[in-house]
């Protein structure tokens, strides 16, 4: 069991980085190798459908590899769960193809919105609130028998994905910390046991931050003005 679960935070954290790479444009600044990956699901057999989430009924698209009639007692409890943290102001839906190539590799992809007021008007703005919010919901389609996921999701196994905003509100929350406006700091936030590894895009904080436990992969594009905050960031990680 041990080894299974490190095998999948490694798993999920290459696949991830491999797909936020592969998504952005093409550049002739890096000539990378395409690294070793898990065998994928062919895009016929991702699906994906759109929900309302348990604790605050906001939208939220789910992307899931199909399982075949024949093979879906052996999928049960298969497929961990990755929740995608939007960037500010992102609408899920620019999220998709990113989510279906997650999926291929035999993930269930959460790709919620999340509004809040932020900037003093409702905007699309996630928080740390939305990752529980979507684990529970999950956990309920899971058990649902008329749920497409239902069975087949590892609900004890969660990764995090985020881009710009999103990412931070997900470092943050790998740290187990509570801070505005990546989260309410009126209700908390306790980082749920279930939440394995994260790979973040557009990332940086200041400050130092704990996230032992949950190993992080950032990715930072060499044209990004952020860059050394960037860099400064991921020197300070903890060692996976």
């Amino acid at each position: 069991r041990y080894m299974r679960n490190n095998l999948v935070i490694i798993g999920l954290l290459v696949v991830m980085a491999w797909q936020m790479i592969h998504a952005a444009q093409p550049t002739t600044a890096f000539n990378w190798p395409t690294p070793m990956l898990p065998k994928r699901f062919p895009v016929e057999q991702i699906r994906s459908y759109p929900l309302k989430r348990a604790a605050s009924g906001e939208p939220a698209d789910v992307y899931y590899p199909a399982p075949r009639k024949v093979s879906r007692r052996l999928d049960r409890d298969s497929f961990p769960l990755v929740v995608m943290l939007q960037g500010a102001l992102v609408d899920k839906e620019y999220y998709s193809q990113f989510a279906q190539g997650v999926a291929r590799f035999g993930f269930v992809v959460v790709v919620p919105n999340h509004t809040s007021s932020v900037l003093g008007g409702a905007a699309l703005f996630t928080e740390a609130s939305v990752i529980t919010d979507v684990l529970v919901t999950m956990q309920t389609q899971d058990a649902t028998a008329d749920s497409p996921v239902y069975k087949i999701i590892d609900t004890g196994r969660m990764g995090l994905a985020g881009h710009s905003f999103g990412g931070v509100a997900g470092l943050l929350a790998a740290a187990n910390i509570c801070t505005f406006p990546f989260c309410k700091t009126t209700t908390g936030f306790q980082r749920p046991a279930e939440l394995q590894a994260a790979a973040l895009t557009g990332t940086y904080l200041g400050t130092d931050v704990d996230t032992t436990g949950v190993p992080i992969a950032l990715l930072g594009g060499d044209q990004d003005i952020g860059l050394p905050q960037f860099r400064e960031t991921l020197e300070k990680l903890e060692p996976p």
